[in-house]
């Protein structure tokens, strides 16, 4: 079966169970490991990078729902890039005041300091892994790592059946294709490799 598509990856991990009562629990086991891999700080690869424009509106920002981490953001104008700093630094400066243009990251929104209104900025952050259904058959994780989708499919069963046997032997190759995908973009990132941010 090729692992083109969320309803032949469903089939696949049907066939790998074996247990017909557990087929409805599929999709969820789908959903828990794209919700490790959107959880994991350690993996941030290239194409989950997505560029958005914005306002920047009492000096701040709103951010995507499907926002993971902070990657650059921009004035959309002079392209001048902001400097990320802690809450911390964000307070000190605000006491002693600050001529260059640095934010934080609140979790919901970013906050610029020194305050400015109605600017436009680009932000380039990480963004969650498109989540496979019946009306998104595929993403760009299904079509790189197939394998991590069954891997971490299956560890996610293997748990509801509380199977610690398979759990790790699940668990191990999941780590491994996940690993495998860190160091291509590593690789690729390092080599002069394609530099195009993928939104998918």
């Amino acid at each position: 079966m090729a692992l083109n598509s969320y309803d032949n990856l469903k089939i696949s991990i049907a066939d790998w169970l074996a247990r017909k009562d557990l087929e409805k629990y599929i999709p969820d086991f789908i959903r828990i490991a794209e919700s490790r891999l959107n959880n994991n700080p350690d993996f941030r690869v290239r194409k989950m990078v997505c560029k958005v424009t914005a306002d920047i509106s009492g000096g701040d920002v709103g951010l995507p729902d499907t926002y993971l981490g902070m990657r650059e953001l921009r004035f959309a104008d002079t392209g001048a890039s902001l400097q990320m700093v802690s809450p911390q630094t964000l307070s000190d400066r605000k006491q002693c005041g600050s001529s260059n243009y640095i934010f934080c990251d609140l979790g919901q929104r970013l906050e610029v300091f020194p305050v400015v209104d109605d600017v436009g900025v680009e932000l380039f952050f990480y963004q969650m892994i498109p989540a496979l259904s019946d009306t998104n058959q595929i993403n760009w994780l299904l079509v790189q790592s197939p394998d991590t989708y069954l891997y971490g499919s299956l560890m996610a069963a293997s748990m509801h059946m509380k199977n610690d046997e398979r759990v790790q032997l699940w668990g191990q190759m999941y780590a491994d294709a996940v690993q495998g995908i860190v160091t291509a973009d590593k690789r690729d990132r390092w080599s002069g490799g394609n530099k195009t941010v993928s939104i998918a």
